[in-house]
């Protein structure tokens, strides 16, 4: 039985491609309309890398990245490209190198600081992911990304004061940024400024009112505060969406109960 055997199987008539058939066919076509033009130039070896990884391809864009650089080593694109690819494939480490070579050749760039900021947030090195984003800031200093992450690596490194300003900066730049209220709101809850918290979780969930998350952490916004009703409607909108959260459900009991003695 031969490969093309092995990927289709017989159901009555029709012939039925499994799914690796599928993709197997999908990457040869690609391949056959883009080997032509990938081996011709760093440029090129460059765009269809990108095409690949957009493809969740990393192997292969990996390769075709390699070969951009061999061809021409000084061009910092195919560093980054690469490094984006190391990333979404779950390697930082590599990731950082990449970033790092990239910026070495091009150091004008903020979005290489805060992809190489971003890489050093995931991998807990909060200090070196702050100066990134501080030289990215530096460059863009309207870009609500690098305020955003700096903002988290603040709060990592249990600076609020500086989270809460990075936060209300990103949010000043993009009203839509729907995280950014919601990582205020878990700041404000967390130092007892439950009137602010539930302000932020209150525009969070008018963005994105199916995450059950945020309804749960205004519920135990309301619920440190003493409004007992409104924390107990937000439990029950969490359970909702979200059945089996046990949090919800405990929080829940025990806020009944709390009620009940104050009645």
């Amino acid at each position: 039985m031969n490969v093309l055997e092995n990927l289709l199987y017989l159901e009555g008539n029709d012939i039925i491609m499994n799914k690796k058939c599928i993709n197997i066919i999908f990457v040869c076509i690609i391949l056959a309309v883009t080997v032509p033009v990938y081996g011709q130039t760093a440029e090129e070896f460059n765009d269809t890398g990108v095409l690949f990884s957009q493809m969740g391809l990393y192997e292969l864009s990996l390769g075709l990245f390699d070969e951009a650089i061999r061809l021409r080593p000084n061009w910092y694109v195919p560093y980054f490209n690469r490094a984006l690819a190391h990333r979404d494939n779950g390697n930082h480490n590599l990731a950082i190198n990449d970033y790092t070579s990239a910026l070495n050749l091009e150091k004008n760039t903020a979005i290489i600081y805060i992809s190489r900021g971003i890489s050093f947030i995931q991998r807990g090195n909060f200090r070196q992911a702050i100066q990134d984003l501080t030289d990215a800031i530096r460059l863009e200093n309207n870009n609500s990304q690098a305020y955003f992450n700096r903002a988290f690596a603040y709060r990592r490194e249990g600076l609020n004061a500086l989270a809460i300003e990075d936060y209300l900066r990103a949010i000043s730049i993009d009203p839509d940024l729907t995280e950014g209220y919601y990582n205020l709101g878990n700041i404000y809850n967390s130092i007892g400024e439950y009137d602010n918290a539930i302000s932020n979780y209150t525009i969070a969930i008018r963005l994105s009112p199916n995450e059950f998350a945020y309804h749960f952490n205004r519920g135990n916004a309301h619920a440190r505060k003493g409004d007992y009703n409104n924390a107990i409607t937000d439990y029950n909108t969490t359970l909702r969406l979200n059945p089996g959260h046990n949090g919800a459900m405990n929080a829940k009991e025990e806020v009944l109960r709390l009620q009940a003695l104050t009645q």
